[in-house]
């Protein structure tokens, strides 16, 4: 069935046997299930009601092998009627406790990627004030993979709104320091011995949402953060190197025109561009 829709032909048949693998407790029926549901359900398909449950127990149980699945299906399927009645049991996932500490980090990862879809469908499903904590809460995890993920769904929130997001600036300040002024990071998220560039430019822009920090030792902080990248920027000849590093450079000079003439590194960014 999946190679006859991957040639490109429509397929009115074998949907209710897909739903029937998901419900499977064996991994490999299961995993089967789950493709053929993401290939060949659409968001407004009339048979996702069906899916719901299975998906339900899925995100919720200890085994993480289902948890991916389920997310990664809710994910790319991503339709209002998944938004509103998965979206309680994916914030479960990530909300601070017991649960959320001994959830794997790959699972975290795709909570935080599968809820960003979900809000960009019924943005009503998160609301700020009442998801602050939960949002300060993953901007301090020390996992870098989830961090990165996390910034993505707080990049989608601050975008539309940013009530009660404000707190977070410290915060973001303080990560940004770790990695670019103390060099503290995992060598194993390393792009061409450039912390995570990824990341960075998600933090960078992050800031942009909101206005100048008041605090003086955030806003020293976050001036040494900016000096340090755009001092020590390079046309470097590896191509890949090169893209990475002045990702992160323009990042910084956005930053920068943002912060205006509270930033006394405008005329230094302007001389450099």
């Amino acid at each position: 069935m999946l190679y006859i829709h991957m040639l490109g032909y429509e397929l009115d048949f074998g949907h209710m046997e897909a739903i029937n693998l998901v419900c499977s407790p064996k991994y490999s029926e299961k995993s089967v299930g789950y493709l053929a549901c993401t290939l060949l359900l659409h968001e407004e398909h009339e048979l996702l009601a069906l899916l719901i449950n299975s998906m339900r127990n899925d995100v919720l149980s200890k085994n993480e092998n289902f948890q991916t699945l389920a997310l990664a299906c809710i994910c790319n399927i991503g339709s209002k009627e998944f938004s509103e009645a998965l979206a309680p049991d994916i914030m479960k996932i990530l909300t601070p406790g017991t649960a959320s500490r001994t959830t794997k980090h790959v699972v975290r990862k795709r909570a935080c990627l599968c809820l960003l879809r979900l809000y960009r469908k019924v943005p009503e499903i998160i609301s700020n004030p009442e998801w602050a904590d939960r949002m300060f809460a993953l901007l301090d995890e020390k996992n870098m993979g989830v961090l990165t993920s996390a910034m993505g769904l707080f990049l989608g929130i601050v975008a539309r709104n940013t009530e009660a997001m404000e707190d977070a600036v410290p915060k973001i300040v303080r990560i940004l320091t770790k990695y670019v002024v103390q060099k503290e990071y995992p060598t194993e998220y390393t792009y061409y011995q450039l912390p995570s560039p990824w990341l960075q430019v998600k933090l960078l822009r992050a800031l942009q949402y909101f206005p100048p920090p008041e605090d003086r030792q955030v806003r020293e902080g976050l001036h040494k953060v900016l000096q340090i990248i755009l001092n020590g920027t390079e046309l470097q000849k590896n191509v890949n190197k090169n893209n990475a590093v002045h990702a992160v450079f323009f990042e910084a000079i956005r930053l920068v025109i943002h912060l205006g003439k509270s930033s006394s590194l405008l005329s230094l960014a302007c001389n450099l561009l």
